[in-house]
């Protein structure tokens, strides 16, 4: 598969599955899931829980309105892997 900056599915994520995820990716709670961008992880007593989007939507760890479900875009998607790159949890591939 090839990388798509676009797609968070071609990123090589330095953990893959949610449940392997540290408390220490979350922001306020929330985290990224690398499994799949239409949800999310919800952090309760340092236990990752998948929560889902609403339909067509993405988690957006970096809104100014802190994370949240957004509407998916490149521009959006483009922004979210540099900061997973800053923040060691995907390899750059750029």
């Amino acid at each position: 598969m090839a990388f798509d900056i676009t797609k968070r599915h071609t990123w090589d994520w330095v953990i893959t599955a949610p449940e392997e995820v540290p408390e220490s990716w979350a922001d306020k709670g929330y985290a990224i899931n690398p499994a799949d961008s239409g949800s999310f992880l919800r952090f309760e007593d340092g236990q990752p829980f998948v929560m889902p989007c609403p339909p067509g939507m993405v988690f957006n760890p970096i809104s100014k309105a802190g994370p949240v479900a957004d509407w998916p875009s490149d521009s959006v998607e483009a922004d979210i892997y540099a900061w997973a790159v800053a923040k060691g949890f995907v390899r750059d591939q750029r």
